[in-house]
């Protein structure tokens, strides 16, 4: 943060070229930043694997803040297939059968896909299993 400027009780963070989003304190003068919940997504069942024996999918999660409303995050699941083969994914809500979302990834390519929206005050917790 290279310079933070207020106007009106808003503040604007200047720093990397990024307009972020925080919440102000009066009382205080101090920046607090919003939330962000925590996304974890567990792989059960098969797992492809490559010649040299790692895993082919490669899975990253994250939150993130929307724009028009700081609190809500959308879950977002990024998926890249450092493997020759296509693979077929299940993403279910933890312990839930009714809430999944199959995608297929191509080979040696990279696929995102929001699962869902919420507040940031939870875990959210998803699980993954590679179907034949």
């Amino acid at each position: 943060m290279d310079a933070v400027k207020r106007r009106r009780g808003r503040c604007l963070l200047w720093g990397l070229g990024l307009l972020c989003a925080a919440i102000v304190d009066d009382a205080s003068a101090q920046l607090t930043p919003a939330a962000r919940p925590r996304v974890i997504a567990e792989s059960s069942g098969v797992v492809s694997r490559d010649a040299m024996g790692r895993a082919c999918l490669d899975v990253e999660t994250i939150a993130r803040g929307r724009v028009a409303n700081p609190a809500l995050f959308d879950h977002v699941i990024s998926f890249e297939n450092r493997c020759l083969k296509p693979i077929k994914v299940q993403v279910c809500v933890y312990k839930t059968a009714d809430q999944c979302t199959s995608l297929e990834i191509p080979g040696m390519k990279r696929k995102d896909a929001v699962l869902g929206v919420g507040s940031g005050s939870q875990i959210i917790r998803y699980t993954i299993s590679e179907r034949r």
